[in-house]
């Protein structure tokens, strides 16, 4: 309780502190004509009343993510060529090592949306080509998949992910039964890995606000050089937010 209070307190002497700040006039230094007049248009977003309603259970405090962050940085990988790779068949629908290769090639980045309590993916226009001897095989993928998430320090972990839908077209009309169950298991056991890698392991961790406490703020009992912010948080999903709820104090 007291370490309540006199967080309370600190957060009231941080924000009478005095900041200067430099109110810097669009395009004030541009090499322009002058008498000309500029219009801007700006956009903001919100919905709900995600960061002032505390819940039941005594959570004080909330942060929001929108999902666009995830999609932002599926979007980056993307554009690094994450999704861009050759790789050895063998590792997906077993067979000997090195007897062929799969080009992998996304031509568009994974888009993520929140679907009753799970987080769904979206993986279009994949283009593959398997290489074996002398045969080749070029498919077009369009996947779709959702996971469950969960809170793993200040990362997301994702897992229980489930394939929904594999479509594949060609246009090679000669291809076999065994062909066609062969690319099918080929690109589930692929966009598995593609999708629990790009989650897991290639994703940034969750920001989770929090500062250090000087040690002028000791005379009121807090403990120099503590975390003050979000304790104990737990994660929801409240389309289209991340949304992290816990209490308020020293971490």
């Amino acid at each position: 309780m007291r370490h309540s209070i006199a967080a309370a307190a600190a957060l009231t002497v941080a924000l009478c502190l005095t900041l200067r700040a430099q109110d810097l006039e669009p395009r004030a230094y541009s090499n322009s004509p002058i008498g000309l007049n500029f219009l801007i248009v700006g956009y903001g977003y919100a919905k709900g009343s995600v960061l002032t309603d505390p819940n039941s259970a005594g959570q004080s405090t909330a942060i929001a993510a929108h999902v666009g962050i995830l999609d932002q940085a599926l979007h980056a990988l993307w554009r690094g060529n994450f999704f861009h790779a050759t790789v050895d068949p063998a590792q997906y629908i077993g067979g000997t090592p090195g007897q062929g290769t799969l080009t992998v090639d996304a031509r568009l980045p994974p888009v993520a949306s929140f679907v009753n309590g799970v987080v769904d993916l979206d993986l279009g226009d994949v283009d593959l080509v398997l290489e074996t001897g002398t045969t080749a095989i070029a498919m077009t993928a369009g996947i779709r998949a959702h996971t469950s998430v969960a809170l793993n320090g200040n990362a997301l972990a994702f897992s229980g992910i489930v394939l929904d839908e594999v479509h594949l077209s060609s246009d090679m009309v000669s291809l076999t039964q065994m062909q066609q169950d062969q690319m099918q298991m080929l690109v589930q056991g692929l966009a598995q890995n593609l999708i629990d890698t790009s989650l897991n392991s290639a994703l940034p961790s969750l920001p989770i606000p929090s500062f250090t406490l000087p040690a002028s703020l000791a005379q009121y009992g807090l403990p120099a050089g503590a975390k003050l912010g979000i304790t104990g948080p737990s994660l929801a999903l409240t389309p289209p937010h991340f949304v992290l709820r816990g209490g308020f104090g020293v971490q």
